[in-house]
């Protein structure tokens, strides 16, 4: 095999994972948007492929799915339904960690622009806190309708469709 067959090898093999992967923006001013907060809102997507979340606002936001999503995995209903009380606390708990973190000064200076840690939510995915220029990705490996909301923001709204 000759140096060039290597290289285009490896171009078709970095296109063919791209194709599985989908960006989202979480636009500027995000929090005013509402329902064209994150960009592009709805997105299809096949099972196995992953979204990758950018927060392109200056302010932090979340990426946490809506309990009672619907999904053709192995969740009942009892586990995806974890009810109002428990959204009201995850969503206090948020609002406490932002704060936390905005007085003590913390925040701008991680090296790490990436957030894979989830907060306290029961949610499926759930990005945490993500500061200005933070990504979070998700692999969906079960099909199904997923809503998503900011924790901090709740009526920035969004959703995913896995077949």
């Amino acid at each position: 095999m000759t140096l060039l067959e290597i290289f285009d090898n490896a171009a078709i093999l970095a296109s063919t994972q791209d194709a599985n992967t989908t960006e989202v923006s979480i636009l500027s001013d995000a929090s005013r948007l509402i329902d064209t907060a994150y960009q592009p809102n709805s997105v299809n997507i096949e099972d196995g492929d992953i979204i990758v979340w950018n927060n392109d606002d200056s302010s932090p936001h979340t990426v946490t799915e809506r309990n009672g999503s619907t999904r053709s995995g192995n969740r009942s209903d009892d586990e995806s339904d974890s009810g109002m009380l428990e959204k009201i606390i995850d969503e206090i708990i948020t609002n406490i960690a932002i704060n936390i973190r905005n007085n003590l000064g913390g925040g701008g200076d991680d090296d790490d622009n990436s957030s894979s840690q989830g907060s306290s939510s029961s949610a499926e995915f759930d990005s945490g806190i993500m500061q200005s220029g933070q990504t979070f990705s998700y692999t969906f490996d079960s099909s199904g309708t997923f809503e998503y909301y900011c924790a901090v923001h709740p009526s920035m709204v969004a959703e995913i469709v896995v077949s």
